[in-house]
Protein backbone atom coordinates (compact mmCIF):
# COMPACT_ATOMS: atom_id res chain seq x y z
CA UNK A 1 0.00 0.00 0.00
CA UNK A 2 3.25 2.03 0.05
CA UNK A 3 2.86 2.97 -3.48
CA UNK A 4 -0.36 5.04 -2.92
CA UNK A 5 0.10 6.45 0.61
CA UNK A 6 0.06 10.02 -0.22
CA UNK A 7 -3.68 9.65 -2.00
CA UNK A 8 -4.98 7.76 0.80
CA UNK A 9 -3.78 10.03 3.72
CA UNK A 10 -4.47 13.00 1.51
CA UNK A 11 -8.42 11.92 1.32
CA UNK A 12 -9.64 9.68 4.12
CA UNK A 13 -13.05 10.16 4.92
CA UNK A 14 -14.50 10.96 1.11
CA UNK A 15 -16.99 9.08 -0.43
CA UNK A 16 -16.16 7.28 -3.75
CA UNK A 17 -19.27 7.13 -4.71
CA UNK A 18 -19.69 11.20 -5.08
CA UNK A 19 -15.90 10.49 -6.38
CA UNK A 20 -15.37 8.45 -9.52
CA UNK A 21 -12.11 9.56 -10.37
CA UNK A 22 -10.89 8.65 -7.22
CA UNK A 23 -12.67 5.19 -7.45
CA UNK A 24 -10.85 4.69 -10.76
CA UNK A 25 -7.76 5.89 -9.10
CA UNK A 26 -7.71 3.08 -6.03
CA UNK A 27 -9.41 0.55 -8.75
CA UNK A 28 -5.61 0.65 -9.56
CA UNK A 29 -4.43 -1.22 -6.67
CA UNK A 30 -6.43 -4.28 -6.66
CA UNK A 31 -5.20 -4.14 -10.77
CA UNK A 32 -1.48 -3.72 -9.46
CA UNK A 33 -1.36 -6.44 -6.84
CA UNK A 34 -2.97 -8.80 -9.55
CA UNK A 35 -0.25 -7.94 -11.56
CA UNK A 36 2.12 -5.68 -10.87
CA UNK A 37 4.20 -3.96 -13.90
CA UNK A 38 7.55 -5.44 -14.70
CA UNK A 39 10.34 -3.69 -15.82
CA UNK A 40 10.38 -5.29 -19.20
CA UNK A 41 6.70 -3.83 -19.93
CA UNK A 42 8.07 -0.51 -18.40
CA UNK A 43 10.77 -0.62 -20.92
CA UNK A 44 8.31 -1.46 -23.95
CA UNK A 45 6.20 1.46 -22.80
CA UNK A 46 9.19 4.39 -22.59
CA UNK A 47 10.95 3.07 -25.68
CA UNK A 48 7.70 2.78 -27.63
CA UNK A 49 7.51 5.85 -30.18
CA UNK A 50 4.19 6.47 -28.43
CA UNK A 51 6.12 6.80 -24.93
CA UNK A 52 9.58 8.65 -26.19
CA UNK A 53 7.28 10.82 -27.75
CA UNK A 54 5.45 12.19 -24.55
CA UNK A 55 8.80 12.07 -22.61
CA UNK A 56 10.27 13.94 -25.18
CA UNK A 57 7.14 16.51 -25.13
CA UNK A 58 7.55 17.30 -21.13
CA UNK A 59 10.89 18.06 -21.45
CA UNK A 60 10.00 20.65 -24.19
CA UNK A 61 7.47 22.22 -21.58
CA UNK A 62 10.88 22.35 -19.51
CA UNK A 63 12.16 24.90 -21.94
CA UNK A 64 9.08 26.57 -22.54
CA UNK A 65 8.80 27.03 -18.76
CA UNK A 66 12.29 27.88 -18.37
CA UNK A 67 13.28 31.28 -16.73
CA UNK A 68 16.19 33.10 -17.88
CA UNK A 69 18.84 34.74 -15.35
CA UNK A 70 22.26 36.02 -16.99
CA UNK A 71 21.07 34.83 -20.25
CA UNK A 72 21.01 31.36 -18.91
CA UNK A 73 17.96 29.39 -19.30
CA UNK A 74 16.94 27.66 -15.87
CA UNK A 75 14.65 24.71 -16.21
CA UNK A 76 12.57 23.56 -13.69
CA UNK A 77 11.85 19.56 -12.66
CA UNK A 78 8.30 18.54 -13.47
CA UNK A 79 6.61 15.01 -11.74
CA UNK A 80 3.84 13.36 -11.15
CA UNK A 81 2.15 9.76 -10.90
CA UNK A 82 2.47 7.02 -14.33
CA UNK A 83 0.19 4.75 -15.22
CA UNK A 84 0.36 1.68 -17.91
CA UNK A 85 -2.74 0.68 -19.46
CA UNK A 86 -2.32 -1.73 -22.70
CA UNK A 87 1.30 -1.54 -22.93
CA UNK A 88 0.95 2.47 -22.82
CA UNK A 89 2.37 4.95 -20.15
CA UNK A 90 0.66 8.00 -18.87
CA UNK A 91 2.54 10.20 -17.21
CA UNK A 92 0.10 13.13 -15.74
CA UNK A 93 2.34 15.83 -14.19
CA UNK A 94 0.91 17.68 -11.04
CA UNK A 95 1.98 21.52 -10.40
CA UNK A 96 4.28 22.41 -8.03
CA UNK A 97 3.23 24.87 -5.55
CA UNK A 98 6.63 26.64 -5.53
CA UNK A 99 7.37 27.10 -9.02
CA UNK A 100 5.19 30.16 -9.58
CA UNK A 101 6.44 31.67 -5.89
CA UNK A 102 9.63 31.70 -7.20
CA UNK A 103 8.45 33.40 -10.63
CA UNK A 104 7.22 36.40 -8.31
CA UNK A 105 10.55 35.96 -6.98
CA UNK A 106 11.98 36.95 -10.11
CA UNK A 107 9.45 39.09 -11.76
CA UNK A 108 9.21 41.37 -8.39
CA UNK A 109 13.00 41.92 -7.44
CA UNK A 110 13.25 45.21 -8.68
CA UNK A 111 10.79 45.92 -5.50
CA UNK A 112 12.00 44.48 -2.35
CA UNK A 113 8.86 46.09 -0.19
CA UNK A 114 6.06 44.43 -2.78
CA UNK A 115 8.05 41.09 -2.61
CA UNK A 116 8.67 40.75 0.83
CA UNK A 117 4.65 41.50 1.39
CA UNK A 118 4.30 38.76 -1.52
CA UNK A 119 6.08 36.32 0.07
CA UNK A 120 4.95 36.65 3.38
CA UNK A 121 1.72 36.23 2.25
CA UNK A 122 1.58 32.78 1.23
CA UNK A 123 2.84 28.94 2.56
CA UNK A 124 5.01 28.98 -0.09
CA UNK A 125 6.22 32.45 0.05
CA UNK A 126 7.23 31.83 3.75
CA UNK A 127 9.06 28.74 2.60
CA UNK A 128 11.27 30.64 -0.03
CA UNK A 129 12.01 33.04 2.61
CA UNK A 130 12.91 30.53 5.29
CA UNK A 131 15.09 28.29 2.80
CA UNK A 132 17.08 30.72 0.85
CA UNK A 133 20.16 32.14 2.54
CA UNK A 134 19.84 35.65 3.31
CA UNK A 135 16.60 36.46 1.42
CA UNK A 136 14.35 37.33 4.20
CA UNK A 137 16.84 39.94 5.97
CA UNK A 138 18.14 41.50 2.86
CA UNK A 139 14.54 41.92 1.60
CA UNK A 140 13.94 43.48 5.08
CA UNK A 141 16.75 46.20 4.78
CA UNK A 142 16.03 46.81 1.10
CA UNK A 143 12.34 47.43 2.13
CA UNK A 144 13.60 50.11 4.84
CA UNK A 145 15.78 52.08 2.44
CA UNK A 146 16.54 52.47 -1.10
CA UNK A 147 19.24 49.51 -2.40
CA UNK A 148 22.48 50.70 -3.27
CA UNK A 149 24.21 49.41 -6.20
CA UNK A 150 26.11 46.33 -4.26
CA UNK A 151 23.14 45.39 -2.13
CA UNK A 152 21.10 45.06 -5.81
CA UNK A 153 23.76 42.96 -6.88
CA UNK A 154 23.77 40.77 -3.76
CA UNK A 155 20.12 40.31 -3.98
CA UNK A 156 20.13 39.53 -7.65
CA UNK A 157 23.03 36.71 -6.32
CA UNK A 158 20.51 35.83 -3.25
CA UNK A 159 17.63 35.27 -5.99
CA UNK A 160 19.51 32.92 -8.56
CA UNK A 161 20.47 30.96 -6.12
CA UNK A 162 17.42 30.39 -5.02
CA UNK A 163 15.72 30.15 -8.53
CA UNK A 164 18.67 27.42 -9.19
CA UNK A 165 17.24 25.39 -5.98
CA UNK A 166 13.81 25.41 -5.81
CA UNK A 167 12.98 25.63 -9.37
CA UNK A 168 15.04 22.69 -10.12
CA UNK A 169 13.30 20.57 -7.53
CA UNK A 170 9.34 18.95 -7.44
CA UNK A 171 7.31 18.16 -4.88
CA UNK A 172 3.26 18.08 -4.58
CA UNK A 173 0.94 18.15 -1.80
CA UNK A 174 -2.39 16.51 -0.73
CA UNK A 175 -4.51 19.08 -1.64
CA UNK A 176 -2.41 18.90 -5.42
CA UNK A 177 -2.91 15.48 -5.38
CA UNK A 178 -6.34 15.53 -5.01
CA UNK A 179 -7.24 17.85 -7.68
CA UNK A 180 -5.37 16.26 -9.82
CA UNK A 181 -6.77 12.91 -9.42
CA UNK A 182 -10.29 14.64 -9.67
CA UNK A 183 -9.61 15.76 -13.48
CA UNK A 184 -7.84 12.41 -14.65
CA UNK A 185 -8.90 9.09 -16.42
CA UNK A 186 -7.26 6.42 -14.66
CA UNK A 187 -7.47 3.09 -16.34
CA UNK A 188 -5.21 0.41 -16.19
CA UNK A 189 -2.15 -0.52 -13.37
CA UNK A 190 -0.45 1.85 -11.28
CA UNK A 191 3.46 2.50 -12.04
CA UNK A 192 4.40 5.08 -9.37
CA UNK A 193 6.09 8.62 -8.90
CA UNK A 194 8.06 10.17 -10.96
CA UNK A 195 9.87 12.92 -11.87
CA UNK A 196 12.14 14.29 -14.45
CA UNK A 197 15.77 15.99 -14.36
CA UNK A 198 15.41 18.92 -17.47
CA UNK A 199 17.78 19.55 -19.70
CA UNK A 200 20.92 21.32 -18.20
CA UNK A 201 21.97 24.26 -20.23
CA UNK A 202 25.73 25.53 -20.19
CA UNK A 203 27.15 27.76 -22.33
CA UNK A 204 28.20 25.29 -24.47
CA UNK A 205 24.55 24.27 -25.25
CA UNK A 206 23.53 20.79 -23.10
CA UNK A 207 24.93 19.74 -20.31
CA UNK A 208 24.79 15.93 -19.64
CA UNK A 209 22.18 14.37 -17.39
CA UNK A 210 22.52 14.35 -13.25
CA UNK A 211 21.38 10.58 -12.18
CA UNK A 212 19.16 10.07 -9.66
CA UNK A 213 19.68 12.47 -6.42
CA UNK A 214 19.84 10.37 -2.85
CA UNK A 215 16.34 12.12 -1.82
CA UNK A 216 15.45 11.04 -5.29
CA UNK A 217 16.63 7.63 -3.79
CA UNK A 218 15.12 8.29 -0.27
CA UNK A 219 11.23 9.12 -2.38
CA UNK A 220 11.85 5.52 -3.95
CA UNK A 221 12.18 3.30 -0.74
CA UNK A 222 9.05 5.34 0.60
CA UNK A 223 7.47 6.05 -1.93
CA UNK A 224 7.64 2.02 -3.34
CA UNK A 225 8.62 3.96 -6.68
CA UNK A 226 10.05 7.52 -8.12
CA UNK A 227 10.88 6.94 -11.85
CA UNK A 228 13.21 9.57 -12.82
CA UNK A 229 13.22 10.98 -16.20
CA UNK A 230 16.93 12.56 -17.29
CA UNK A 231 17.89 14.16 -20.17
CA UNK A 232 21.07 13.66 -21.90
CA UNK A 233 22.47 15.45 -25.19
CA UNK A 234 21.36 12.64 -27.22
CA UNK A 235 18.36 11.56 -25.57
CA UNK A 236 17.55 10.15 -22.57
CA UNK A 237 17.52 8.01 -19.58
CA UNK A 238 14.54 6.96 -17.45
CA UNK A 239 15.65 5.39 -13.95
CA UNK A 240 13.55 2.28 -12.75
CA UNK A 241 13.67 2.79 -8.67
CA UNK A 242 11.39 0.18 -7.79
CA UNK A 243 13.46 -2.18 -6.90
CA UNK A 244 15.33 -0.10 -4.43
CA UNK A 245 11.82 0.09 -2.71
CA UNK A 246 12.05 -3.83 -2.39
CA UNK A 247 15.35 -3.50 -0.51
CA UNK A 248 14.43 -0.91 1.11
CA UNK A 249 17.97 0.56 0.59
CA UNK A 250 19.05 3.96 -1.54
CA UNK A 251 21.35 1.92 -3.60
CA UNK A 252 22.05 4.11 -7.09
CA UNK A 253 23.29 -0.09 -8.17
CA UNK A 254 20.12 -1.62 -7.89
CA UNK A 255 18.95 0.73 -10.29
CA UNK A 256 17.59 -0.42 -13.72
CA UNK A 257 18.15 2.28 -16.52
CA UNK A 258 16.45 2.58 -19.76
CA UNK A 259 18.06 4.64 -22.09
CA UNK A 260 16.54 6.28 -25.73
CA UNK A 261 18.48 7.60 -28.03
CA UNK A 262 17.86 9.45 -31.10
CA UNK A 263 20.39 10.96 -33.90
CA UNK A 264 17.90 13.45 -34.20
CA UNK A 265 17.47 14.72 -30.22
CA UNK A 266 20.34 16.96 -30.28
CA UNK A 267 19.55 19.67 -33.27
CA UNK A 268 15.74 19.38 -32.45
CA UNK A 269 15.91 20.44 -29.30
CA UNK A 270 18.87 23.37 -30.10
CA UNK A 271 16.54 24.76 -31.96
CA UNK A 272 13.66 24.76 -29.31
CA UNK A 273 16.71 25.84 -26.76
CA UNK A 274 17.96 28.85 -29.11
CA UNK A 275 13.92 30.13 -29.99
CA UNK A 276 13.49 30.34 -25.84
CA UNK A 277 16.42 32.12 -25.20
CA UNK A 278 15.59 34.49 -27.72
CA UNK A 279 12.06 35.21 -26.41
CA UNK A 280 11.87 34.01 -22.82
CA UNK A 281 12.38 36.59 -20.11
CA UNK A 282 12.13 36.53 -16.25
Amino acid sequence: MSLFLLALTSITAVSQAQHPKLTEYLDLTRATLENPVTHEELSLAVLSPEGAAAIRDLFERTLELGITLDNTLITPELGGEAMLHEGALTLVDYPDPVHPIVRELVALQSDPSRLLASLQATTEGRFLLDNTGGLHALLYQLSQNPPTESQSHVLTDVIRRSVQTHFKTWSTDPLIQAESIETTTWRGRYVGFWHLHPPRVTAQGFGEGIEPSVPDMHNAVELGQFLTLVFQPDGFDLYDLSDLAKLGSADLSRARVIQYRDVAWRAHFEALLRKAQGERTP
